[in-house]
This record gives C-alpha cells, structure tokens and sequence, in this order.
C-alpha cells in the first residue's frame, strides 16, 4: 500500500497522474488476471490431469464397461506440455486386457500455430495386449469395446478428419497374446491355445492428417520368438494414402489360421514369408490397393490328415514353395448416380517353385512316402478374373516318386481322400441357410499346354491278393490341359509324349524276387481328347518287351493262386443312393500292339522243371469299344524256342459274349515235350513234329447251349520214341493224322469226333524179356506208382450217371481209323535159341471208335507175317468194354514152323525142322467170360533133334503126331478155351499153350481114346478089351471093337499095336478055382468033360454032385462039418435018427424040407471047397496069353492087318481090379 501511494508522488503532472489513476486499477486487475490464469491453469493441468488419469478415468471405466483401470502414475507438464503415465493396467475381472510401463508424450506449442494436435515425441515402452476367445467363441475386447458408451444421436453432416500433426512415434518392446479357449476344448491340448507376439517396435516420424502432408515409418516386429515383421514406408491420412515395403518372415501357418478361425479338414504347419511393395489409396469414392514385386515363401510346409483309427495319420511335407513376381491390383469404385459400385482387379503371371514334397498315407511302408517329388517348377501363372482365365505356360515335375498300398480287402490307401477325423471348426458356425435355385455356373478357362512329368517313379504293394504283389514302373508324360466349366464342362487333354518303361510285378516276399511280369515299354503317341465327354478317344498302345514268367504245379498255375483274392473280413455294404442318371461315356481305343514278347511257363510237375519258352510273341488289337459296341479283333504269333510256329486270329464280342478263334500251329518239336513222357516212363521222344489248324467258336452266356466248339486238323509226323533201357525205337511212325475234328462243349459233357484218323507207317516191338517180362509192361519206371485198374465197362449198362454239377464227362468217337503200312517185330527172348517174328505191310480199318459203353467197332487188319505168311485180325468190339464184349478172329496163313522152334524147345522140347501152321483164332468174350473155337492146321511138320528144358514136358510127340496126322500128312486140331478175365493168372496166349497141352496129354495117356475121335468115334475103351475073369474068349463086343481099331490103324500107317496080356488074380482065381472044382465035381459024379469054349455047368440037386461034393467035404476039415451041421444037422440018438428017416421018406412033407436043407447047403458046400481050391502061378499067366493070342488072331487072322505091326507083350497083372472083367490092354508105338 505503501508503494501505491508514493507513486503519485513521481507523476510529472496532475492530468497525467490523475489518467494513470484512472487506468491503474483496471489494469492491474487484467495484469494480475493474465498473470494468475496461467498459473491457475497451468496448476490445474498439473494436478488435474494426474488426477482424471488415476481417479477419474478409473472410476468411470469402472462405472461404464465394469473393467478395472489402473493407473501407477501420471505427469504432466502444462509448460512443455510433456505426459508421462506410469505403470497403466487394464482388467477384465482377474484377466489383464492391457498393460504399458511407459507413456511419455512430448507436446508442441505448435499445435496453436498449426491449428492441428502436433506432438514432437511419443514413446510407449513396453506395450502388452492380452486377448482372449472363450469357448463360445467371444473375444473379451469385443466386449469392453461393447461396454463403452456410445452415441444415440446420428452424425451431421459429413465427418470431419480430425487435424492432427504426430512427429517421431516410437514403440519399445511391444507384445500382445492372443488365447483361444476354443483350441483346448477341441483337442486337449493347453499349450497350444495362445499365440503372442513379442519385441514389437515401432517407429513412426510422422503421422498427419493435414492435407497432402506424409510422414515415413518402420515397424518391427517378432511373433512368439519365430515371426519377424518389417515395414516401412510413407503413410498419408488426408488423403488416405501410403506405400512402403512389407516384410513378413517365419510366420507360422498353421497357428495363423487358427487364430483367423479358418477351418480345414486338414491341419497346416509350416511357415511363411513374404517381401514386396505395396500402395494404398483411399478417396471419398474409391478405394485401390496395389502390391508389386512380391515373393511368397512358404517353407517346411507339412499337411496332416489325423486317422480315427490307430493307423497313424496322413501327412504331406513340402521343404519350399515360392511364388514370384507377386504383382496385382485392386480398386473399388463406389456407386455414382444410376451406375452401381464396380470392382476391379487384375493379377499379374506369376511362377511357382516348389522343392522337394513327400506325401505319405496312414499305416503306409515306412520306408518310403506315398508320393514325392524333388521338385516342380510352375511358369508363367496367369489368373484373369474379368476374362474369368487361369493360364499356366508351363509346368515341370521332376523327381516323382508315388508308392500305392491296397490293402486286403482291396482298398487304395489314398492320403487326404478320406478321412474319419473330425472336423477341426474354430469358431462357431452359422446355421446353414436353403438355397433356392442354383446359381447360374460361371465358366472359367483353364489352360495349362505344357506340363511334364519325367522320369517319374511308381510303386505299389497289393495285398488284396494271396500272393501279395509289388508293382513298379517309370512314367514320363508331356501334355497339355485345357478345363473349360460351366453348364457343359470340358475337359481336353493333349498328350505329346506318354511313356511307361522298366514296368515289373513281382511277388512282395523278398527284395530282391524276379519280377514274373515285366515290359520294356509302353508308349502312347500324340493325341487329344474330351475327357469329360460322351466319347473319350484314344490312341493306339504300344507294348514293347512285355515279359511274362508263370510256373505250374500240382496245385495248378501260380498266376491263378497269386492272383487269388487274400483271406480277409469282408468290407462292411455301405447304402448308397442311386446316382443320377447320366448318359453312358463311350471310350475307345485305337487299338493296342504288343511286340518282342516272351511268355516262359516253368513245368514243375515233372522231377526236372521244364521251360516252355514262347518267343517273339505278337499281338495285334484292332479298335477297341469299351462299351462293346464293336467286336474286339486281335491277332497274335509267337515262335517257340524250342522249335515251331503258333498263330491265333480271334473276334470277341462283349455284348453277345460269343466269339470265334483260329489258331494254327505249325511244325512244334515234339522233342522237348519228352519230359512228360519221361515221367513215369523210360520212352523218350527223339523227333517229331505236330501241325493243326483249328477254328474255335465259343459262347461264354449263363444259358449257352454250347460253350465252345473246334473244328481242327492236326497231325504228328515223324515221330520217334525211344527205349532208354533197350536202347532201340520203341514206335516210330510217318503220320498220325486228322482232318476232321470236332470238340463240341454241351452243359452236360464235352464231344470229341474225328471223322478219319490215319496211321501211317507205324513200327512198334513187342518183346519178351529173358526174364520173361513184355517190353509193353515195361515201359513205366519202377517207382512209378501204378495207377489203380478202371472198373471193367458194362456195353450193356445204361450210361454213367451225372456228376453233382450235372457233367457227364467226354464223349470220344472215331468214325474210321486207317492204319497202313505198320510194322510189329515180335521177339521171345526167354526162349532159348530165342524166337523173333515181324508183321509187316499192316494195313485196315477200325470203324466206330468210341468210349460210348455201348457202342461196337468194327476192326478189319491185315499183313504179312515174316516173308511169305499171312495175318488178318476182323470182327467186332467194345472199344470202352473190350472184357466185357469182343467178337475178334485172327487167322493166321502159312506160317514157317521152323522159326517156332524156340517154343516147341521150350514146351515140347523138340525142335521143328519144317512144317506150316494155320491158326484160325476167336476172341469170343462177354461179360468177363472168355469162349474161344480155335483151329490149328499143321501140314508137314517135321520133328528135329531134342532139346532140354526145364519147362518141357514129357509126351511121347512122336507119337501124338502119328495119331494127329492124317493120310495127306495134315495135323487139324480145334483148341476150344475158356476162361474168366478176373483170374489173376489169366493170360489168353496160356490158355493156347494149356489147350495144346491137353490135347497132346490126353493123346500121351489115352492115345486109343484120341484116336477113336480122331475118327468120329467116342474112343472111350479102344486101349482095352475085356475078358470075363477066368476065360480068354473073346466076346462080340470085343471082336467089333478090335474090327474098328483095325480099320482105324490102317489110316495111320506110322502106329504099331502092342497087345499086353493081362490077368487078375483076384478075379481070374475065383473062375480058375470054380472050374477045377467043377471039373472034379464033374469027373467024380462020372460026367462028360465040356469042348473048347463051352462052360461047364453041374447041378447041386444032382444026387451024383451032391455025392462027389460029400466026398471032397473031407478036404475042408472042420468047417464043412460045421457047415452040415447047420444046414443038415445030426439026430440026437438012434431012435431019433431012425425016426427022422422015416418021416423023410413017408411023409410029402419030410421030403420037401429034406430037399430044401439040400439045396441050401451044396451050393455052400462048393463055395468052400472053391474058397480053398489051390490055383496054381502058371495058370494066370497062361490065362493072360491066350487071351493075348486071342486079339491077335482077331487083328490079324480076322481083321487082316499087317502083321509085322501087331505084336505080344508079356503078361503082367492088371493095374486094376474090376468087378465080372478083366481088361488086356492095348499100346500104341511108332515105327
């Protein structure tokens, strides 16, 4: 106050103290105003700001949004207009949403002269922003922002950008982290929820919204320690405006694309890079974004297709992808009057390098992938969205390597086709809303000229066969692909060069198997074709090489059981609905030619492999209609390396299923074929040849009445087949041919006809070991099991019953089998010296051949036999049941008996020196019962010398021989044999020799009964005459025979009779002593003797007998009183004795009984007496000489034969005794 009232005092004058007065007041107000507002100000903006940051705001945050503020610290200079905050969090409950350490803004006073918010410096240091996704799919900064108050009134007017003039932004050591709760419920996995991004900076040097004003930046920035972010460049706001370079490095694809919530079916790992220029420019009605000399890398890139089952899961790996020169642009025009809003934007070529991939399928080999590349380059890709174009000049796959898995049940093993993981959705998705109509389709051009795949490689393991298989080949393919979508898709296809080489299929058991198929090549020249439409035409193909190796077994052929479906669960019948129906796709193909090949089948069967090696093997297919609306047309020849030609010509037709065939062989080597021969037997095939021509129909339908028909030719000529073990031919033959065959199959059976068969110049041998063995029975090896012996054929039975499939078998018929010019060589080498024959100049005729049970064929043979004999074989049988039915005669014609000589040694043991045989044969045979009338006709034989052998038997031959013989020097026998088929020992050449046995044993032991037949007469007792015991006089019987015997003698001039007197001293002694009983009898009772030949009878009612017999009763002593006493017995005294007398002779009836006692007991009386009559040695054999003498006088004196061939043997006793005769025998000799 002081100091106010002294400065009046210095006013230099009143006025001007008084004016300063006046104004000091107000002035010193507006001083101290403009003095204490700033302060105030300033004062309230020092503590007011602090205080809005750490209360104010919090508690309005709170109050709004319900999140918690926090705020450590927060400064402000109102003088430099310096802000520092401190320490600022933001909460969402428990959860942060944002932090920073620092703020500091550096404020300008040049925002008064700018008229814009201008700062010079703003650093935040530290930065983190915390996001979170729940399981509903909500971000919880969608939903403060969501909280925050906003305006209900609508803007005025346009919207003005804000002036603002930012220099020198800076951010140190961002981050931010997102969670996504949504991963964790999906997959479990905790760790996986979250991605961050860290060490974020920032620096901006200016940011200004003041026209055509632009500020420069750089960011840089790391995502989870692996992303690195670089930008840099211009930016502009007003208008919006910046370009500058971009630079992302190591981003991780697949954790981008969960946190954008896109959903694939497959998982994506890998990482990503990308560099290029960009601008941007935005105006009130356009928007345009442009990015130049871009380059997208994308590295480690895998695909993962997770399998519901245990099998592992699908995964493809790529090492690199890059896309350059990425270049294209974008610009929005907004709607302006009638015009609507347009779009456009272009894509300039661009080229993709991708490095190595490698694909593999779940549970597939380990060891290698499914599919993989070294490289592949894709040139000049060109995307015109106007034109609606994808153009690729070029694309080059280099390295290809694909390895298929089929499994059992027949199923490819395709990565990525299928999949039963489930669907991988990261956020919720919106219900699926009708469509109505199909939008139209929009038709896009896809063209890509030249693509090539060299070299590629490609494999596959099939295990949906028995016999697993491994499958490889090298494929390179140039072609060009032109897609055009729409309504009517086209797909055209051009192919410069398609090649497939070093293709093999082999079984999968070892590495190193020989592959059974292999071709060198197969080629495709160029062509074009619609894939997608109604006809897919294709070129020829070419098969180069092909090399085919097959083996059969005893199982069968390997193919068949390799190629056999494998044992394996069925694969569940999955309902499908039935597809539209679509037009049916016609597929051609110009034909395929198959060259250079080589089919080598390995015969197992035998004990030595065989090869049949087929070389040169040509193939010729005409046009080809997949749908079978053209008969297929092939042609094929092939050479075997063994010798000879095959060719086949044949037409198909799919649609009837019916087809016919030529097949014509020419000149096959039968030589190599001699292993099957071989076998089981010890021939061999030297040479030979075999030709046919056939032509073979087939008709392969379900209701076929015959499948299949040949009509053929075919011949085997010059065929040689060799003895091992002889070490000579076993049978040779010029020809063995048909020109007529017929092989019809019916659903019942197969018919075999020839309507002619030709055997020409046959030679065989038939030998008879020196072990008694035939060369026919030896043919099969000794370990060779012998096959069972067929059931005998009944021609009678009605035919064989079907099989369970209705089969009746083969039906065989040949109509006329001609044989000319065979040869048979016959030769006995048991025999000692050994005999040999050959039947030569075979020719004839076999009629209705046929294995029909019932059928008969007529047979008609003939040839010579040695030089001038002659053999002729006709009649009629069962070719099938020849045991059962054969009406056969053989006749054989001047034989030379001296080359018989081994038999006749060997049976007879006597050689032949000459003679000729005649043999009429008949092979009469039904039911297994054989009944033969053979003749033999002998003319001229002569004996030789004699030979010894063990098996000889000992008949007097020459004697037989003179009784066979007639006058004219001829020996006719007939040889009746019989026999059954089922004996053991049955063999038709011993039934021969046995009927020549019997006949000449029965003529060695009864050479009178053979020749009482010989001359139609029984025969029966011409080797006896019979006497009565006791007389030597010959009874008329017996004078007849020896008139008979004469008769028969005197036409066998070589025979002698020799009369053997004969006696029996049982039966001759009871008559000797009978008659000299007699003879005393007779002499005592005073008789008169009997003359020659007359009996001598006595009565033993004669008193005179009775009493010589009482005389000669002493001579027996005792027995003959005995005897009288019981037929004549004593009285008991004299009185008794007188008695009896006198009734004797008074009474009839003492007489009568006297008389009968009398006659009972002389007769005894005399037995007695005979029983004891002495007969003396002498007597018999005078008895048997006069009966010797006899026969003789009949013969000779009688009968007239020549004496000097009839004579008289000693007697001998009789071999047997017979009741009432004695026979004196009779014997045959020759001179």
């Amino acid at each position: 106050m002081d100091e106010n009232r002294r400065m009046p005092e210095v006013s230099a004058t009143p006025q001007l103290s008084t004016r300063v007065s006046r104004w000091r007041k107000p002035l010193f107000v507006v001083a101290a105003v403009a003095l204490l507002l700033p302060c105030v100000l300033a004062a309230l903006l020092y503590f007011g700001v602090p205080y809005l940051a750490t209360n104010v705001a919090p508690n309005w945050v709170k109050e709004k949004t319900g999140r918690d503020l926090r705020i450590g610290d927060a400064r402000f200079n109102p003088l430099t207009l310096d802000l520092s905050i401190r320490n600022f969090s933001l909460f969402d409950g428990t959860q942060p949403l944002a932090r920073f350490e620092a703020l500091d803004v550096d404020g300008s006073w040049a925002s008064v002269s700018n008229w814009a918010f201008t700062t010079n410096r703003i650093t935040l240091q530290k930065p983190h922003i915390d996001a979170r996704i729940d399981k509903s799919g909500s971000l919880d900064w969608a939903r403060f922002i969501d909280a925050l108050p906003k305006s209900k009134e609508p803007p005025k007017g346009e919207p003005s950008i804000p002036r603002v003039l930012l220099n020198h932004i800076e951010i140190v050591d961002a981050s931010a982290r997102l969670t996504d709760a949504r991963i964790a419920a999906a997959n479990g996995d905790a760790a996986k929820q979250s991605v961050s991004l860290d060490a974020i900076s920032l620096k901006l040097e200016k940011l200004s919204t003041l026209p055509r004003d632009r500020g420069e930046y750089a960011l840089d920035a790391k995502l989870n320690d692996q992303t690195r972010v670089q930008w840099k460049g211009r930016v502009g706001l007003n208008p919006i405006d910046s370009s500058g370079d971009l630079v992302v490095s190591s981003l991780p694809i697949g954790k981008t694309l969960k946190l954008t919530g896109t959903a694939l079916p497959i998982a994506i790992d890998g990482t990503a890079t990308l560099r290029a220029n960009y601008s941007v420019a935005a105006g009130t009605d356009f928007v345009a974004v442009g990015v130049g000399g871009g380059k997208l890398d994308l590295a480690d890139v895998s695909l993962r297709n997770p399998s519901a089952t245990a099998a592992g899961e699908d995964t493809a790996i790529l090492k690199s992808i890059a896309l350059s020169p990425l270049s294209f642009s974008w610009v929005k025009r907004s709607a302006s009057g009638a015009q609507p809003s347009q779009i456009s934007y272009a894509l300039e070529p661009f080229s993709a390098a991708l490095g190595a991939i490698a694909v593999s399928a779940a549970g597939g080999d380990p060891k290698a992938a499914f599919a993989s590349l070294s490289g592949a380059l894709i040139d000049s890709v060109s995307v015109n969205v106007v034109l609606q174009t994808i153009n690729a000049s070029s694309i080059r796959l280099n390295g290809a390597e694909v390895n298929l898995l089929r499994d059992t049940r027949g199923e490819l093993s395709l990565p990525f086709v299928s999949t039963n993981a489930p669907s991988r959705q990261m956020g919720p998705t919106e219900p699926a809303t009708p469509t109505g109509a199909a939008a139209p389709a929009q038709s896009w051009r896809i063209n890509a000229p030249d693509i090539a795949l060299e070299r590629a490689k490609v494999a596959l393991r099939d295990a949906s066969f028995a016999m697993p298989q491994r499958a490889a080949l090298n494929l390179d393919v140039a072609l060009g692909i032109a897609v055009t979508t729409g309504v009517k898709p086209i797909a055209l296809v051009t192919s410069k060069t398609f090649k497939a080489t070093d293709l093999s299929l082999r079984d999968d058991v070892a590495a190193g198997a020989t592959p059974w198929l292999s071709v060198k090549e197969v080629r495709l020249p160029e062509f074009a074709t619609d894939v997608l439409g109604a006809k897919i035409e294709l070129p020829r193909i070419d098969i180069a090489g092909p090399q085919l190796l097959s083996s059969l077994s005893k199982s069968g052929l390997d193919l068949a059981e390799k190629l056999s479906p494998a044992a394996s669960s069925p694969i569940p019948t999955k309902v499908l609905a039935a597809p539209a129906a679509t037009p049916a796709k016609r597929i051609s193909i110009n034909g395929v030619a198959l060259r250079n090949g080589r089919l080598t089948l390995a015969d197992t069967t035998l004990s030595v492999p065989l090869n049949h090696v087929f070389d040169a093997l040509t193939i010729n297919v005409e046009r080809i209609e997949l749908d079978g609306s053209k008969p297929i047309v092939a042609q094929a020849t092939t050479t075997l390396a063994s010798g000879g030609a095959v060719k086949a010509n044949t037409t198909f037709d799919s649609r009837k299923r019916e087809g016919s065939a030529t097949v014509i062989a020419e000149k096959v080597l039968l030589a190599p074929f001699s292993p099957y021969l071989n076998q089981n037997t010890r021939l061999k095939l030297n040479q030979g040849e075999f030709s046919s021509d056939a032509k073979i129909k087939f008709d392969s339908a379900a209701n076929a009445a015959e499948p299949w028909r040949v009509n053929a030719s075919a011949a085997l000529t010059g065929v040689e087949i060799f003895d091992e073990v002889a070490q000579v031919n076993f049978a040779t033959w010029r020809e063995l041919s048909s020109s007529d065959i017929a092989i019809r199959a019916e659903r019942q059976g197969m018919d075999v006809a020839l309507a002619d068969l030709l055997l020409d110049e046959a030679k065989t041998r038939l030998i008879i070991g020196a072990d008694r063995s035939v060369n026919l029975a030896q043919i099969a090896k000794p370990n060779t099991a012998s096959a069972p012996a067929p059931s005998p054929a009944n021609p009678n039975a009605a035919p064989p019953p079907l099989d369970a499939d209705g089969n009746r078998g083969a039906r065989v018929k040949v109509a006329r089998l001609q044989v000319t010019g065979g040869d048979l060589e016959f030769a006995d080498l048991s025999l000692r010296p050994q005999f040999g024959a050959r039947i030569s100049d075979l020719s004839g005729l076999v009629v209705g051949l046929s294995n029909e049970p019932s059928s008969r064929a007529e047979v008609s043979l003939e040839g010579k036999v040695d030089q001038f004999g002659l053999a002729r074989l006709s009649g009629t049988l069962a070719p099938l049941g020849a045991t059962e039915y054969t009406q056969l005669k053989a006749v054989f014609r001047n034989l030379e008996m001296a080359s018989l000589t081994p038999y006749s040694g060997k049976f007879a043991g006597r050689a032949i020196k000459s003679g000729k045989l005649t043999l009429d044969l008949d092979y009469n045979i039904e039911q297994r019962k054989l009944k033969g009338e053979n003749s033999l006709l002998i003319d001229n034989l002569v004996l030789g010398e004699k030979i010894d052998s063990p098996d000889a038997t000992n008949l007097p031959l020459d004697l037989a021989i003179a009784l066979l013989r007639d006058s004219d020097g001829k020996i006719d026998l007939g040889l009746p044999v019989q026999g059954s088929l089922d004996d053991p020992q049955f063999s038709y050449g011993s039934l021969i020799w046995k009927a020549i046995g019997n006949v000449l044993t029965k003529i060695a032991s009864a050479p009178f009964r053979a020749l009482g037949a010989l001359l139609g007469g029984s025969g029966e007792a011409f080797e006896a005459v019979i006497f009565e015991p006791g007389e030597a006089r010959l009874l008329p019987p017996e004078r007849e025979k020896l008139g008979k015997l004469s008769k028969a003698l005197e036409k066998r001039p070589q025979l002698k009779l020799t009369i053997e007197g004969r006696f029996d001293t049982a039966r001759d002694r009871e008559a000797l002593a009978d008659n000299i009983v007699k003879l005393e009898v007779s002499k005592r009772a005073g008789m008169k003797p009997p003359a020659a030949n007359e009996p001598l009878i006595i009565s033993f009612t004669d008193a005179k007998v009775q009493a010589a017999l009482d005389d000669m009763a002493a001579t027996v002593g005792d027995e003959a009183v005995k005897l009288r006493a019981k037929f004549l017995p004593p009285a008991g005294n004299a009185v008794t004795g007188l008695l009896q007398n006198a009734r004797e002779r008074v009474t009839e009836k003492g007489r009568a009984e006297a008389a009968a006692a009398r006659a009972q007991y002389y007769p005894e009386l005399f037995k007695l007496i005979r029983s004891k009559q002495v007969v003396p040695e002498f007597a018999y054999a005078a008895l048997a000489g006069l009966r010797a003498e006899a026969i003789r006088n009949t013969v000779v004196g009688v009968n007239n034969f020549d004496a000097s061939r009839v004579s008289v043997a000693a007697p001998q006793p009789v071999a047997q005794s017979k009741a009432d005769q004695v026979a004196t025998t009779l014997a045959l000799s020759v001179k």
